[in-house]
């Protein structure tokens, strides 16, 4: 799934699961850039992302920049198997633009 979003604005990515609790034990996201897939360590910055648990398993990215255009997938797990689920592709794009004041110097 693509995602095309402008810097600034929120992004929920949906993480579906056929695994649910009691039996669910995990849920992971990863971010993907250039073949090089990382944890999203959703516990280091609060503000910034949210999401990712057991009860809400959506990613939500707050503020976009451009470091944030990656692919995201989640993984689901319990204890008799592990499910890679939907992949998605975020391009973040330009900013809004904002007219100012022209400067006139004399």
């Amino acid at each position: 799934m693509h995602h095309a979003i402008v810097v600034g604005d929120n992004v929920k990515l949906e993480c579906y699961t056929n695994v649910s609790l009691p039996r669910l034990l995990d849920v992971e996201w990863f971010k993907s850039v250039d073949g090089n897939n990382t944890r999203v360590n959703l516990t280091a910055d609060v503000t910034k992302y949210s999401g990712g648990t057991l009860s809400k398993h959506s990613l939500k990215i707050y503020r976009t920049n451009f470091d944030d255009t990656a692919g995201y997938s989640c993984r689901t797990n319990n204890t008799a198997f592990e499910v890679n689920q939907e992949f998605h592709h975020v391009a973040v794009e330009g900013g809004k633009t904002k007219i100012v004041r022209p400067i006139y110097f004399s």
